[in-house]
């Protein structure tokens, strides 16, 4: 059994910034097949709405090194595309609750804005039964911690440093037991507790990350399945430094620092809700690709 499978949840109606997501889907996985090192494939199940599916079956470009398992959302979590809720809230439960529909014991966490940087591989990310994992400071997000632990009706994790944001390695053991200890806190369906809580108290109030590293602490299982921050400080960060957080910031940004031997990371966002489009990403990193690469994706992009 492969140690790694990985998780994109996609969607690509309903808001302008979904609109570009095959676009941008298609240059993570351009990027992710050039740099993957593993013997094997690496399994990427997309998670998608069903009134979507056939159309992404169509424009996600086919990549070596690459195996799509496109997976309706309401195989998941049933009734999930009916339910009256936002996107960012929905993709985040989605990501939990694949943890029980996976054949490997860890996966990561995948968005359609981010490209791969650096030469990566199942064993870049998972080693000896533990996964190297992206973390960040507590105080950077201070609510989600305290709203995980009310949530959860858990401690709150006192760590400094705590699980980052996506793309993240996850473990399933983790997910499945976090889904298991949601389900005993009240007679609604476990993800529907979850959204009352964002109802009651903002969306702000937790995350998938902030809830399985909260659990996780409490259930002796985060040292027991992830390497923690001495560790990982050792090799490749999950998210570069060098990443595009906001549209002023593109402006000056140099894709150099994100390739080659002074790349700090595996994976750079360009964070889709700044509407930075493909094309303008491709243009700048494209010269760092092979011509195989970079000549379908300019292809795909037409003129964009």
């Amino acid at each position: 059994m492969e140690a790694l499978a990985a998780v994109l949840c996609l969607r690509t109606t309903g808001w302008k910034h979904y609109e570009d997501n095959i676009h941008r889907a298609n240059l993570l996985f351009g990027t992710l097949s050039f740099q993957w090192t593993s013997q094997h494939p690496l399994s990427v199940y997309v998670v998608m709405r069903p009134d979507e599916l056939a159309s992404a079956k169509q424009t996600l470009l086919a990549w070596p090194n690459i195996e799509f398992v496109f997976v309706d959302e309401n195989d998941v979590i049933a009734g999930i595309s009916d339910y009256p809720f936002g996107g960012w809230t929905k993709q985040q439960l989605l990501k939990l609750a694949m943890g029980s529909l996976l054949p490997t014991a860890f996966y990561i966490t995948l968005d359609p804005d981010i490209f791969c940087c650096k030469p990566v591989g199942a064993e870049s990310l998972v080693r000896d039964g533990k996964a190297l994992t992206g973390w960040e400071p507590k105080s950077t997000h201070t609510d989600w911690w305290e709203g995980s632990a009310r949530t959860l009706s858990l401690p709150e994790v006192q760590s400094e440093l705590v699980l980052g944001v996506t793309p993240n390695v996850l473990s399933k053991q983790i997910s499945n037991s976090l889904v298991e200890h949601c389900k005993s806190l009240s007679e609604k369906p476990w993800w529907e507790y979850l959204i009352s809580w964002h109802y009651d108290h903002g969306v702000e109030s937790w995350t998938e990350y902030s809830l399985y590293n909260t659990f996780g602490s409490f259930a002796g299982l985060m040292e027991k399945l992830h390497w923690g921050p001495d560790v990982c400080k050792n090799h490749p960060r999950l998210i570069s430094w060098n990443s595009m957080w906001d549209k002023n910031y593109a402006k000056n940004w140099s894709p150099e620092k994100s390739f080659g031997a002074t790349g700090d990371a595996y994976f750079t966002v360009c964070q889709s809700t700044q509407l930075i489009e493909t094309r303008e990403i491709f243009e700048a990193i494209k010269q760092h690709l092979p011509p195989a690469i970079s000549d379908r994706l300019d292809k795909n992009l037409g003129s964009q």
